[in-house]
């Protein structure tokens, strides 16, 4: 007998203020699609090696991770948007363009929702642009939230899905 997956919204933050509001997108299609929220924090090598600096091993820098990461979610994503949402907590090691893309294929996320800090010119060609890659490289639709956060603070999906009719109900 087959069992039915929940949907998988993958969620990468670097904790910025644009960060917060992606997750709080994220969260909210999660819980309209009857799926779990993955929270991603990709720690680059420079991270680790101060990590390692200060004693503490990778697995212990890991788990400091994803404690950190849940704190952050429950601070500033929400109650009522968290509401019902399961969430994974997901730290990785690596360079962002290409572990949001492996850690979407190895979770099978059905999409990736995240902020871009929409760098143009110079600063896009010296930086370069991870949510440029992600977009190329990614194995699932992504969603790219632009712009200034309080243009998309409020986005909502227009329509509740079929298991929510009370929610459909009183939106009407």
């Amino acid at each position: 007998m087959e069992t039915t997956r929940r949907p998988v919204v993958l969620a990468p933050t670097d904790f910025s203020q644009a960060s917060v509001t992606s997750a709080t997108f994220a969260a909210d299609l999660a819980r309209r699609l009857g799926g779990t929220l993955a929270l991603l924090r990709v720690l680059v090598p420079r991270e680790v090696d101060d990590g390692l600096a200060q004693g503490k091993f990778v697995d212990q820098q890991l788990d400091e991770g994803r404690v950190y990461l849940r704190w952050w979610y429950t601070t500033f994503v929400p109650a009522e948007t968290r509401r019902g949402v399961p969430l994974h907590e997901v730290v990785a090691v690596g360079h962002p363009e290409e572990e949001i893309p492996a850690v979407a294929e190895s979770l099978r996320a059905a999409m990736i929702t995240m902020a871009t800090h929409a760098r143009t010119g110079v600063r896009r060609a010296v930086l370069g642009s991870v949510a440029e890659a992600v977009l190329r490289h990614a194995p699932c639709p992504v969603i790219m939230l632009r712009g200034t956060p309080q243009a998309w603070a409020d986005a909502r999906l227009e329509a509740a899905p079929a298991h929510e009719p009370a929610a459909a109900a009183q939106a009407s």
